[in-house]
């Protein structure tokens, strides 16, 4: 049996960008987006320099594939943002697939926080000091040291973000 779990496209592009930035990127979403327009000459190719691409996010397509491999009542397709009520999701997986949880050992303490969209300003800000992690960026200067730095600083914020329920904004130009 194949169980796949697949994400709204416009909801998982956004989560990709703010990886993208999390991870060191510091270019705006429509340049993350449409690299092509930034480009010229064999950069812009994207089969030349891995960048982001609209056609990773066609699930039909890959889905279709395990269906033609396994069958279509072997491959189970479920929406990611169901996940909002997990116990609901395992219990319909554990009547639909016939299988069973220890519902003992579950948990559902979410262990990776999501940054806030209000935080990507200031991390796409921030680094501009470093020259880590994603090769698609522009940096003012590297100082060794601040990607730890600044990443302690950003996940810092984004608890204290969630845990009030509040947002941070840069000041208006």
């Amino acid at each position: 049996r194949i169980v796949i779990f697949v994400r709204s496209q416009a909801s998982m592009i956004a989560a990709c960008y703010a990886q993208y930035v999390r991870g060191g990127g510091t270019h705006s979403l429509d340049r993350y987006l449409f690299p092509e327009k930034y480009h010229w000459g064999a950069q812009a190719k994207r089969f030349k320099i891995p960048r982001f691409s609209f056609d990773h996010f066609e699930y039909d397509r890959l889905i279709s594939i395990y269906e033609a491999q396994f069958g279509r009542s072997n491959v189970q397709v479920y929406a990611y943002e169901s996940m909002q009520q997990p116990a609901d999701v395992l219990s319909g997986m554990s009547e639909d697939l016939g299988i069973g949880f220890d519902w003992d050992r579950l948990s559902f303490r979410r262990r990776n926080l999501s940054w806030n969209e209000s935080l990507i300003p200031v991390a796409r800000l921030m680094n501009r000091f470093t020259a880590r992690t994603v090769e698609d960026k522009r940096f003012i200067l590297h100082l060794p040291g601040w990607y730890v730095v600044r990443s302690a600083i950003l996940q810092g914020l984004a608890w204290s973000m969630a845990s009030r329920g509040t947002s941070f904004r840069l000041p208006e130009r």
